[in-house]
């Protein structure tokens, strides 16, 4: 056999330089279409600071993770970390006033239009007559970080029921699922306004979803949300707002701060 059936043949110099300025050509080229394309996002209208096209895309990601990611799926973690153990420390957004447990209240509303028509205020108190639930669950950062916690309080389909709240109209058999009958939207802010975020309604009754006024075992710490803060595990950390001061139902998509910021509003896990 000869030894040289395999081997390749030489190229001429003159062919390789060929080769070489074709593909320096294309390389250019495909860089010059790619930064006309960038600039042309960045003169894009803009919509939450994000151009208009790449918001737009954000949208489709939403409405097909929305159909896909069920809401009532359970955390699959089942071992709570011991009683008493720190957990982490990450955002500190609407948390700087000190804020006394015993004359805390939560505002409830109904958004119509402009106008906020209060429901109800409730306290500490109120909400720990009501049935509590307990979950352990794998807390996940937008940043990349993640870490098992336990967390203790009402479920917020619970609340929902005890009060008879999140109705446009009418009444419900049952608050575990969405119906046509609720309002679409939550809203949630600290007591200060500085953070505040927006859930859809169908997420927000998923049954791990918490006003929790525990973690791992203790009250919880004002630093992270004393004395009552949401928990929604099929949601990243940034939608699970500390320090709730007010609650609002509405029909339409409320403020968000990181959805105001650019960020995908939905984040859903």
């Amino acid at each position: 056999m000869n030894a040289d059936y395999n081997r390749p043949k030489p190229i001429s110099r003159e062919k390789l330089r060929r080769r070489q300025w074709i593909a320096f050509s294309v390389f250019l080229l495909a860089f010059a279409a790619g930064a006309l394309m960038f600039r042309g996002l960045l003169r894009q209208e803009r919509s939450d600071e994000q151009p208009l096209l790449l918001r737009k895309g954000l949208e489709f990601n939403e409405r097909v993770w929305s159909k896909v990611l069920d809401p009532r799926r359970a955390d699959p973690v089942k071992a709570a970390p011991p009683k008493g153990k720190p957990a982490r420390v990450n955002g500190e957004i609407g948390l700087s006033q000190p804020i006394d447990p015993a004359t805390w209240k939560m505002t409830v509303v109904n958004l119509n239009g402009e106008e906020e028509n209060e429901i109800v205020t409730v306290t500490l108190a109120d909400l720990k007559k009501l049935p509590r639930t307990e979950i352990v669950n794998q807390f996940k950062c937008i940043e990349g970080w993640s870490e098992v916690m336990s967390f203790a309080g009402v479920k917020f389909s619970d609340f929902l029921k005890a009060y008879r709240l999140g109705l446009r109209n009418g009444d419900a058999d049952g608050f575990e699922k969405f119906n046509d009958k609720m309002f679409s939207h939550v809203g949630l802010e600290t007591p200060d306004g500085e953070y505040y975020v927006s859930v859809d309604m169908r997420s927000m009754l998923g049954p791990q979803t918490l006003l929790a006024y525990e973690m791992n075992g203790e009250p919880l710490t004002d630093k992270h949300g004393a004395p009552l803060r949401l928990v929604i595990p099929s949601k990243y950390g940034v939608k699970n707002l500390k320090r709730i001061g007010k609650i609002v139902f509405a029909d339409s998509r409320l403020p968000d701060y990181w959805g105001e910021a650019g960020y995908d509003w939905f984040l859903g896990l």
